[in-house]
């Protein structure tokens, strides 16, 4: 796939600017309503299995994961 320059600058951009997205909104599970806050928040909106520290966890951890970047 041959793509522009601007094309690849524009998606890089909006990669790094969702990323940073995704992790603050990790941060502030983890940070100001704690682990147990937001498993609370879970199970009052009915999210199964979210009294699972694990679950909680996870969804922090994912926020931090990376965009999958397309193959060259």
């Amino acid at each position: 796939m041959n793509q522009s320059r601007l094309t690849t600058t524009a998606l890089t951009i909006l990669r790094v600017a969702l990323g940073f997205l995704f992790a603050a909104h990790g941060w502030q599970k983890f940070n100001e309503w704690t682990i147990a806050g937001t498993q609370a928040a879970f199970a009052q909106m009915g999210v199964p299995a979210a009294s699972s520290p694990t679950r909680a966890a996870t969804n922090w951890c994912c926020s931090l994961a990376p965009l999958p970047w397309p193959s060259p």
